[in-house]
């Protein structure tokens, strides 16, 4: 018989992943959290602080379709999770023996396509190990639980810490690379390679190609929706801390508990708006946080007053983040057979980071550069994008089994009827 309770290898699982995932992002997110530092250092200007975030987006998308469609094809998801955890730990070293831009930037564009690959792969591991019924709140915890409490919370405290207390911003760098390591040696002694799925268990095979999937309608609205909510993201993470240190005045230190706060708030939501979402539905989730999140960018142009009315306000509207694995992952594995779940991930994903991830933090920076706007430019950015993806989740198809469930339930004696 399974084992039953706290210690189910599906719990193993979401920590193991999730942990994994978590380490993804403090390594990605390092150098937006030193980019103060690494900014005069190097002298950057905002267009360069803008691509360093672009570059790494652009090849995460790549590597999240690629990897993802690889893993789909080939059924050897382990194997690939662990080649990716280690050679983006490889390219936190590099980062930080970065001595001018060029360096920097091609150590993220390598970074990005060896970490683009992991959360296609995680989220379709942990798809197909769920139960029917934490199928969303799986996802949601190994995507935003553990990225946001280890990569956005803690990341910029530490990062923070070890650059001006202890070292500089290339140890920071160095120690980063550190937990990768660890977790592709827990990941090597503890997650299986899931059962592969038969060829005939849907009616597609191995011939649903990125057009026919792009056809499914939740397919197409979730790379849409993943367009502008990547830029408000990335042009965000790229921006914020910056933006707070420079345009708002605030210490270093403060700009980091603000990043910690807006993580801190992702990883409570990462958690608990997949889990309503189970019982409530995906779309009604998604649509609500996505126009609530206008209020952080709002929030950090003209919340008034001290450190904690801004962070608590930003606090608020980061429930944009929460949202992630709903239309990157849970709402797109379930619109499609399971064999086809990774590549679907990927194109979301993928669509997403090229695209916005991208062009966003890039247009943001040449606003920010060549307007008087300056650096409100990112801001406003985010604003717009916000706006833009709560309209698009008007237009989902509602994914969640016990919302269809019911749906189904209820057609049938009208069926019957007729």
């Amino acid at each position: 018989m399974p084992r039953r309770g706290l210690f189910t290898y599906e719990n193993a699982l979401v920590l193991i992943l999730g942990l994994t995932f978590g380490v993804v992002f403090f390594d990605r997110q390092a150098a937006s959290n030193l980019m103060p530092f690494i900014k005069p250092d190097l002298h950057l200007d905002n267009t360069q602080v803008g691509l360093i975030g672009s570059a790494l987006s652009l090849t995460w998308a790549i590597s999240a379709y690629g990897v993802g469609l690889l893993s789909d094809r080939t059924g050897s998801r382990k194997l690939l999770l662990i080649l990716c955890v280690v050679g983006f730990s490889a390219c936190s070293i590099v980062s930080g023996l970065s001595h001018n831009y060029a360096v920097l930037l091609g150590s993220r564009l390598v970074m990005g396509l060896l970490e683009g690959g992991v959360m296609p792969i995680c989220l379709a591991i942990m798809t197909l190990e769920s139960s029917e019924n934490r199928r969303g709140v799986n996802a949601g915890i190994v995507q935003n639980g553990f990225s946001n409490l280890v990569g956005n919370s803690l990341g910029p405290i530490v990062l923070v810490y070890i650059a001006t207390r202890l070292f500089t911003w290339r140890e920071a760098f160095f120690l980063a690379a550190i937990p990768g390591f660890l977790c592709a040696i827990a990941i090597w002694l503890w997650v299986k390679e899931p059962a592969r799925e038969a060829h005939h268990e849907d009616g597609h095979g191995a011939s649903m190609g990125l057009v026919q999937m792009l056809k499914v309608r939740n397919v197409l609205i979730c790379s849409l929706l993943s367009i502008f909510m990547v830029a408000w993201l990335v042009t965000g993470f790229a921006f914020l801390p910056t933006f707070l240190v420079e345009y708002r005045r605030m210490s270093p230190e403060a700009m980091a508990g603000i990043m910690s706060i807006l993580g801190f708030c992702a990883f409570l939501g990462g958690a608990l708006l997949p889990w309503i979402s189970d019982r409530l539905g995906r779309r009604p989730v998604v649509v609500t946080c996505a126009f609530v999140s206008v209020l952080a960018p709002l929030a950090a142009l003209y919340a008034p007053g001290s450190t904690w009315i801004v962070g608590g306000l930003m606090f608020i509207g980061w429930v944009g983040n929460c949202i992630f694995p709903l239309f990157m992952g849970t709402i797109p594995g379930e619109s499609l057979p399971r064999r086809h779940i990774a590549t679907a991930m990927g194109i979301v994903v993928g669509v997403g980071e090229v695209i916005g991830g991208v062009f966003g933090p890039i247009i943001a920076g040449r606003i920010a550069d060549l307007t008087p706007l300056g650096q409100q430019a990112p801001m406003w950015t985010m604003a717009v994008c916000s706006i833009i993806g709560g309209v698009l989740a008007l237009f989902l198809t509602e994914t969640a089994p016990a919302k269809v469930g019911v749906a189904a339930a209820a057609r049938q004696p009208a069926a019957r009827a007729a």
